[in-house]
């Protein structure tokens, strides 16, 4: 014998209906400290180090480090220049 039941609920019915806990506001107020501490601190970030020490790599793996790193920010670079932030896209007919 096979009995098949199907409950149309939402993960909040879901998460009630069971006793679990809501953390949504925590979670909502966690995430919104994130943001606020990475937008703080995301233009004062020294990114000189960092490069210093991948292309370091580089050297002395002959140079293959420093070849991905120079490919990786000319698709980067190229990308960017690609992206126009102020025109909307264009709606396709189907």
């Amino acid at each position: 014998m096979k009995v098949n039941i199907e409950i149309d609920l939402t993960p909040e019915e879901a998460r009630a209906f069971l006793g679990l806990p809501n953390y949504s506001q925590m979670h909502e107020t966690w995430l919104n400290a994130v943001k606020s501490k990475v937008e703080e601190t995301a233009p004062n970030a020294d990114i000189e180090p960092m490069l210093k020490a991948w292309t370091s790599m580089g050297n002395s793996m002959g140079g293959i480090a420093t070849d991905a790193i120079n490919t990786f920010f000319t698709a980067v670079n190229a990308a960017a220049s690609e992206v126009d932030t102020k025109s909307k896209p264009k709606k396709t007919d189907k």
